[in-house]
């Protein structure tokens, strides 16, 4: 009994307190879009989270701790990036189209890039819904949630997160003219989503657009998800609409 208490309260313990990130996105974040320029106006807040992680111990979290925490710190240092360099139209134009690579975070222990934290932490842990999670600040990227990533609720949230980016930008169905349009993050990241959405076989699709529409249906109304599955329309890959998904 005591062993059990002992270890419930070193989990608690362990996990980090993201609340901060979510006051600032609740400020900040509305379904039309971020409020860049209130964020630039006063960016000390998401700042400060930030520079918690800075030193933060994964050493001994759990899967579920440690991909919060990374979804997290990339969605804020996104978010801390833009307001930087406010006003600008496009996250390209921000280092010269290499902010992915060109920015650092000093982020627990070590300083880290964007692609680092998407690539070398994240990835790796083998769950594509982390591509409904993470917010590039462009208009084709997934919806931001108005509040942090948690431990405790993170698997309904990444269910959340994923039903939220079917919903908005993730495809494009159009039943009259029997066409579906793929959002490329489904063509770029094709294997992360291979293991998990390839299950069921759609007539007249294949490959990664197969896949693709695996993962849309299993996040899909049951109406779209048997249309879907049905295979009776024409697919693409959506052109990316890299313009700022400011407010």
């Amino acid at each position: 009994m005591l062993l059990t208490a002992l270890s419930i309260l070193a989990s608690t313990a362990l996990a980090f307190d993201h609340s901060a990130l979510s006051s600032v996105l609740a400020s900040h974040v509305r379904k039309e879009g971020v409020n860049y320029t209130a964020l630039a106006t006063n960016r000390a807040p998401l700042s400060a989270y930030l520079d918690s992680l800075a030193a933060a111990d994964l050493s001994g979290a759990e899967k579920a701790e440690q991909m919060a925490f990374w979804l997290n710190a990339y969605n804020a240092m996104t978010l801390d990036v833009m307001a930087q360099e406010w006003p600008v139209l496009s996250i390209q134009q921000v280092d010269v189209g290499e902010v992915w690579k060109a920015r650092t975070r000093m982020l627990a222990g070590k300083k880290r890039t964007l692609d680092a934290i998407e690539h070398a932490q994240l990835r790796p842990m083998g769950d594509a819904r982390i591509h409904a999670a993470l917010v590039c600040a462009a208009k084709s990227c997934p919806p931001l949630r108005p509040t942090a990533y948690t431990v405790a609720d993170l698997e309904a949230e990444l269910d959340a997160a994923a039903r939220a980016w079917v919903a908005t930008t993730a495809v494009t169905l159009n039943r009259t003219k029997k066409h579906i349009s793929l959002s490329r993050i489904f063509e770029w990241f094709a294997e992360d989503f291979t293991a998990a959405y390839s299950t069921y076989d759609i007539p007249n699709v294949e490959g990664a657009h197969e896949v693709a529409l695996n993962f849309v249906a299993t996040y899909s109304s049951p109406k779209e998800r048997v249309w879907i599955r049905s295979g009776d329309y024409t697919v693409d890959w959506a052109s990316y609409d890299w313009s700022v998904n400011g407010q």
